[in-house]
């Protein structure tokens, strides 16, 4: 009877899952199947069971109840920025319409030809500088700003578009 769908019945073990037309017991052992499936008898781990929790620890339990009609998975939306970065990403935006109002500025990478798509500084904020001070604002096109901030090369530093923390301005 191999390979042979068989009734359903109480203790009949189910079909493979992955041929569906064979039975645990109909290949060479007893739980594996004529296509080669392996099967674990139900309950039957492949591991030894760890708890989450070290032993000899109690559960955690709630102190206070909770208040009615609330529910433990009801979450507050976080905000993706604080208020302060709002203000100080409005003051930069405000900066950039100011400093380039055609928004069309020329690559200030020597040798590159595109036009700017975004506002580099060359000291940024990790090392002191500021997103809304002008004299730390350069307009530079996206290929240019991304080699830039990945890859730190040594011609940035020498056409002023990073500069050290301690070569800064002070």
């Amino acid at each position: 009877m191999t390979g042979a769908l068989r009734p359903s019945q109480p203790g009949t073990p189910n079909p493979c899952p992955a041929c569906g037309g064979c039975f645990p017991g109909d290949g060479p052992d007893d739980q594996v199947c004529q296509c080669g499936t392996a099967f674990l008898p139900p309950g039957k781990r492949t591991g030894p069971r760890r708890s989450p929790m070290p032993r000899g620890t109690k559960r955690l339990e709630r102190r206070t109840p909770l208040a009615q009609g609330s529910s433990q998975l009801a979450r507050t939306r976080l905000n993706p920025t604080s208020r302060k970065r709002d203000k100080a990403n409005r003051e930069r935006r405000a900066m950039v319409r100011e400093l380039w109002p055609d928004m069309a500025p020329a690559c200030i990478v020597a040798g590159c030809p595109r036009l700017a798509d975004d506002v580099h500084e060359p000291l940024s904020r990790a090392r002191g500088g500021s997103i809304t001070d002008p004299e730390n604002a350069v307009p530079i096109c996206r290929p240019c700003h991304t080699e830039i901030t990945d890859k730190e090369p040594d011609w940035a530093y020498e056409q002023g578009l990073l500069v050290h923390s301690w070569e800064a301005k002070k």
